[in-house]
């Protein structure tokens, strides 16, 4: 892993070199556009700031803009839970470039100027490629040079998916070489997770709602509070007081892969693991009425423990009305695997094609 990290420090290194304060005199000779702006797209569950920033955690959350100019800088700043380890870091794609890797500063001041463009129009896309537990992210808006336009997003794609996962719908780790190499934000790549691979696959706007170590009826170490189905509806999991407040977009799937983590020590209880999980498809139903819903088992799990995960997500899928189905992702071992045994990019890159080729399945008419 040494050349991936050293790899990863050099563009680090060149992305900072890239970042600017800006001075009000520059400021008044640009076009600054704030975070809601309408022209400015955002996918994925955030909540506007008194100061006018979008405020965001979730795993795949993305802001797009589409513009005319020889430059963009784009503000964001971003708060990291261990300073030691790392914060949030993010792809960020210029029309059709090469992604840059950006890993924000806490400075709101500074943003990641793009410049030497041609004179054209262009579209930019921000997706966070960390979970919830590196940090928080406030989006600020962008900058334009003089004579800049920030144009009408016009590229809203025709299907939508939504993603409730644990650290495999993250993609936690994927980045590693081997079972044995420790969790850091630098393996985990939520693009190249299994269910943005499905989105891209079907051409399909994606947001995920996932979080490592988090289960149906208790999490991986046997905490019952705070499963998915407590922090569904934040803002941010880790804080209860800010409540997403749903706008107008809403998937046509929604794929839920959870139980890895109920079933990591012991086998749980059939009534509590039942009874959550339709807890948690209630909320899911509530912002979500008519969306087709997909219970995935992991691909973690095998033998008597994957059997018996299967005969629970059978028994929701009897209990669930509207359109519901279940869907096994092949188990991992043949592949290799990524950051204490999670499942690396040749899995996910699996898993992905196997989900997209099912979900093409359900929706036809």
């Amino acid at each position: 892993m040494n050349w991936f990290f050293s790899a990863f420090s050099l563009i680090l290194l060149l992305m900072s070199s890239c970042q600017t304060d800006q001075s009000d005199e520059s400021i008044q000779r640009k076009n600054r556009f704030a975070a809601g702006h309408p022209h400015l797209q955002f996918l994925g569950k955030h909540t506007l700031t008194s100061d006018s920033a979008y405020e965001f955690a979730w795993t795949a959350s993305q802001v797009s803009g589409r513009f005319r100019g020889k430059s963009i800088t784009i503000f964001l700043s971003a708060t990291a839970h261990n300073p030691a380890v790392g914060g949030p870091i993010f792809r960020v794609q210029v029309d059709d470039q090469s992604p840059r890797i950006w890993q924000p500063s806490e400075d709101p001041s500074q943003g990641l100027v793009i410049d030497s463009l041609p004179e054209a129009e262009h579209r930019f896309r921000l997706f966070l490629l960390t979970e919830a537990s590196v940090g928080t992210c406030q989006f600020r808006g962008v900058e334009l040079p003089s004579g800049g336009e920030l144009l009408p997003w016009d590229q809203a794609k025709p299907l939508q998916i939504e993603s409730i996962g644990n650290s495999i719908t993250c993609g936690y780790g994927n980045l590693g070489s081997h079972e044995s190499c420790d969790f850091s934000p630098e393996t985990e790549d939520g693009y190249q997770a299994y269910s943005a691979i499905a989105a891209r696959e079907l051409n399909a706007d994606y947001q995920a709602v996932c979080y490592s170590g988090r289960g149906v009826c208790w999490n991986y170490q046997r905490a019952i509070p705070e499963t998915m189905a407590d922090l569904y509806d934040r803002v941010s999991p880790d804080d209860p007081s800010l409540v997403w407040e749903a706008g107008p977009w809403s998937p046509d799937i929604v794929t839920i892969n959870l139980g890895t983590n109920d079933f990591a020590h012991e086998i749980p209880p059939r009534a509590m693991f039942v009874e959550r999980y339709l807890e948690l498809i209630t909320k899911v139903r509530r912002y979500y009425p008519e969306a087709h819903i997909v219970l995935l088992t992991g691909s973690m799990m095998t033998g008597q423990r994957l059997r018996v995960l299967q005969g629970y997500l059978d028994e929701v899928v009897n209990q669930t009305p509207g359109p519901v189905h279940r869907f096994d992702l092949t188990p991992q071992g043949a592949l290799g695997y990524g950051c204490n045994w999670h499942p690396n990019i040749a899995q996910h890159q699996l898993n992905g094609q196997e989900l997209a080729d099912f979900l093409r399945q359900i929706l036809k008419p």
